[in-house]
């Protein structure tokens, strides 16, 4: 690799951050891989992108790198990982709301950082997505005055008829307040 600088240093740093993550002695070969170090960051809230931005390779490098250290479960063990890591990133959003803030400004600042974490925690741990379904409800706004109208108690009219109570719907409208009797103009209610 001496055509490859920036690949050495990562691996370099890899080695030293797996060594320091995982208690192990600089005098023995490593026990646990890049890719087991990778899984427990992300584990924590820590992207892909934020571990090769502090390496720094692009993340693409990181990914391929750590991808070829186990082929056949690498995707499975980071999706995993990535479950884990959708807890840590709401807790980070529960820590940035609860922190205090001095102006409009951090308040601003603090709940866009914590929506950001809650949306990519939703991504990375399905199970905590909050059900956001659409409740479709329907309201005839016409019909509910109506409805609350014809419950009103019945009083008896100058007639002595005992009727429901008189109605406001304006000059010149009739409804149906009953099977027998009818509103018209002020609210006289005669027989049909």
């Amino acid at each position: 690799m001496p055509g490859q600088p920036k690949r050495r240093a990562m691996l370099a740093a890899l080695d030293a951050r797996t060594r320091d993550f995982f208690e192990l002695p600089d005098d023995q070969p490593l026990s646990h891989s890049h890719l087991d170090y990778a899984e427990a960051m992300i584990a924590s809230g820590t992207s892909i992108y934020q571990l090769a931005d502090d390496l720094g390779v692009s993340r693409e490098t990181l990914r391929r790198h750590l991808y070829a250290q186990d082929p056949d479960h690498a995707s499975e063990r980071i999706s995993r990982a990535r479950g884990d890591g959708g807890h840590a990133l709401a807790e980070q959003g529960l820590v940035l709301v609860d922190a205090p803030a001095e102006t409009s400004v951090d308040v601003n600042r603090a709940s866009s950082r914590a929506r950001h974490r809650s949306w990519l925690a939703e991504r990375w741990a399905p199970d905590l997505a909050i059900q956001r379904g659409s409740a479709n409800i329907t309201l005839n706004i016409g019909q509910l005055h109506l409805e609350a109208l014809q419950a009103r108690p019945t009083q008896a009219n100058p007639a002595g008829k005992v009727t429901a109570g008189p109605l406001a719907l304006g000059n010149n409208t009739t409804a149906q307040n009953s099977d027998y009797a009818q509103v018209v103009g002020s609210g006289v209610v005669s027989e049909l």
